[in-house]
């Protein structure tokens, strides 16, 4: 990849991802750098937290599936 797709991709990824976030075009625009940096920062941590909240419940899921059923009135 060269330099100038690099710069591209990078751009167009982190367009879309302040999109996705819910931010329009103008807002992407009257922000500085370090206020789109924050945002893909905070947004990267929210995502990260999802993901070991989902990660970590799904442990606790197999964990209790690997027990024995006892009948009922035991």
């Amino acid at each position: 990849m060269s330099t100038r797709e690099s710069i591209l991709y990078t751009h167009y990824a982190t367009m879309l991802t302040l999109f996705k976030i819910g931010l329009s075009y103008t807002e992407i625009q009257d922000m500085s750098e370090v206020d789109i940096n924050m945002m893909l920062a905070t947004n990267a941590a929210i995502e990260e937290l999802k993901n070991e909240t989902m990660e970590k419940q799904s442990k606790m899921a197999q964990a209790n599936n690997a027990h024995p059923n006892l009948p009922r009135g035991f």
